[in-house]
């Protein structure tokens, strides 16, 4: 009995594996660091430098002149959601956090904070 469930389980473990490998991508394969577009023209960004754009669409500046208090305005964490550390104020530290989204609309995010303020 043991050896009809162990050669099921491996029968059933090579047929998920072969049929996930066994599709085709179209396209053309290039190196890291090639190029692209008509001609190879275009450079391939491998360095995500443009991962985490929006954890600075607000200044830091401009977090610290919101907040008021003298506060000292320290980044966090960077990811769905951007976060910074407040310290040095009179009312003591706290934490400032930008969510945004990449997909939807600027009215549905509105509608959502309407519905969270109730």
């Amino acid at each position: 009995m043991r050896s009809r469930t162990a050669l099921a389980l491996t029968v059933l473990a090579l047929t998920v594996t072969l049929a996930g490998c066994g599709k085709t991508v179209p396209g053309t394969a290039l190196p890291a660091g090639g190029t692209a577009g008509t001609g190879g023209t275009t450079r391939i960004n491998t360095n995500f430098d443009k991962l985490l754009r929006e954890c600075t669409v607000v200044a830091i500046d401009d977090i610290g002149k919101s907040v008021g208090d003298n506060m000292y305005v320290e980044p966090s964490f960077n990811g769905a959601v951007c976060m910074w550390n407040l310290t040095g104020g009179a009312a003591g530290s706290g934490m400032v956090t930008l969510s945004w989204y990449e997909e939807g609309s600027l009215g549905n995010e509105k509608q959502n904070n309407d519905r969270l303020k109730m």
